[in-house]
């Protein structure tokens, strides 16, 4: 829209030949996203300002040089005639890279000229940011599982409002209580490590545990639930559990071992860490808990396939659905919290279903909903 504003007196006709012509600025864009802007005018004028919101930047300038101008930030942008290389025209690119709450974020661009003779021309127009939008339609609250049934499947059912493509990804992590397959779960444990012959290497030369393991399960143990683990399983290699099955001697040493590891882990030795991080890598096996979508037209799936391996019986499954627009700008995600109800007797913890994504999509064109002024 245009507006015009005089300094002069009202029936003046001073400077009437000055008369702006066009004035173009990108309706709309994305975070990031470059949006052109240009003015064409006829007649004289002394100086320019163009008047921008905080959070709008300018990126580059036709006609003019922008590194010559001496605007303070946030401060109104002030041209001269002079600083123009042609007369009548002047372009420029701007850019906003804040990422907002809300689908639409307006920002208002206003250019006065100033005339030699005291008056004013003002024009403004509105350029948006826009951003898509997902949102949880139905979710279960809770997922039982029996002997007698594990689901398949646990749907979700979602919706996306939004402008052109968007991707998401989908994430899953599941937290419970360990469990043990065995006469008991420090059982299996020192048996496991025993049947290694851990009390027998060099500690120190163990090293790290890979960083592959680490990444591929995404799952730790919390170090108070090890040192627990740690201490029961130190008394078991002193108690009579074992002696049919190993020397008296190499139970003895592997208590002192797990014994010394338990009190050296309140100073933080690294010997206790490396033992601390067998423990964990013998705690944590898989359980395969996934993702898949079904996703409409302008919704594509970023990572098709989560793993999460635990040898916990899950208590809750936290179902994350991250969002991405076309220029690869990441929105607040959704978060999904099902709660497992888990009495089945003849399995320790695992369990497989696949969680499917069903999409309503909503799409709308920016060009129809905010058509240039």
């Amino acid at each position: 829209m245009f507006k015009s504003m005089t300094a002069s007196q009202p029936n003046s006709n001073t400077n009437s030949d000055f008369e702006i012509r066009d004035f173009f600025l990108a309706p709309w864009g994305l975070s990031s996203e470059e949006l052109p802007m240009h003015i064409l005018w006829s007649g004289e004028f002394e100086r320019l300002e163009i008047h921008t919101p905080k959070n709008i930047s300018l990126v580059e300038s036709h006609n003019f040089d922008l590194k010559n101008q001496n605007g303070e930030e946030h401060k109104p942008l002030i041209v001269s005639s002079d600083d123009l290389v042609t007369r009548g025209y002047f372009g420029l690119i701007l850019s906003d890279k804040n990422k907002y709450d809300k689908p639409v974020k307006n920002n208002s661009i206003e250019i006065c000229f100033y005339t030699n003779d005291g008056q004013t021309r003002s024009v403004e127009k509105t350029t948006r940011i826009i951003r898509p939008e997902i949102r949880v339609q139905e979710a279960p609250d809770q997922i039982y599982l029996s002997d007698d049934n594990v689901p398949d499947i646990i749907e979700i059912d979602m919706e996306y409002v939004g402008w052109g493509m968007a991707q998401v990804a989908v994430e899953a992590e599941a937290e419970g209580e360990l469990v043990s397959e065995g006469d008991s779960l420090h059982h299996d444990l020192l048996k496991a490590l025993l049947d290694t012959e851990f009390h027998k290497q060099d500690i120190e030369g163990l090293g790290d545990i890979p960083e592959d393991w680490k990444n591929e399960t995404d799952v730790e143990v919390p170090q108070d639930e090890i040192e627990d683990i740690v201490q029961e399983m130190s008394e078991l290699a002193r108690s009579d559990a074992f002696s049919e099955e190993y020397e008296s001697k190499e139970l003895m040493q592997m208590a002192d071992l797990l014994e010394e590891s338990h009190k050296a882990s309140e100073s933080g030795s690294d010997i206790s860490a490396v033992i601390y991080r067998y423990v964990e890598t013998a705690l944590l096996s898989s359980i395969l808990d996934v993702v898949d979508s079904h996703p409409t037209e302008n919704v594509s799936l970023d990572n098709p396939t989560t793993k999460i391996r635990t040898q916990a019986r899950a208590t809750d499954l936290e179902v994350t659905i991250r969002l991405r627009d076309s220029l690869d700008n990441e929105y607040q995600p959704e978060n999904i919290k099902i709660e497992v109800v888990d009495d089945r007797n003849s399995e320790a913890g695992a369990f497989e279903s696949e969680i499917v994504t069903n999409w309503d999509n909503y799409q709308v064109d920016p060009n129809e909903v905010f058509s240039d002024e």
